[in-house]
């Protein structure tokens, strides 16, 4: 398996952070709890914050999904459709 391919989308109020992971085929998203920096670089003490989530919680998450190539076109056009819609 080769190394994914990662884009890191900020929650517009900077709690959480949506990260898509491309491996060959398949594209992963997590959604990160807050307390993971938006620019991607983290300090000693958030990576010590990271590693005891782990040890304690078995996941540094809150949620993940990881789509094939049929559910990936299917979120890109529910997207489309989303930023086209009009809210009365």
């Amino acid at each position: 398996m080769n190394k994914p391919i990662t884009k890191y989308i900020c929650c517009s109020c900077g709690s959480e952070i949506l990260v898509l992971d491309k491996w060959d085929e398949d594209i992963c998203l997590s959604i990160w709890d807050d307390g993971y920096s938006c620019d991607n670089r983290l300090s000693i003490w958030q990576r010590m914050r990271w590693c005891w989530q782990i040890i304690t919680k078995g996941k540094p998450f809150t949620d993940q999904i990881v789509l094939d190539e049929n559910k990936i076109e299917d979120i890109m056009v529910a997207m489309e459709e989303l930023k086209s819609e009009e809210i009365n």
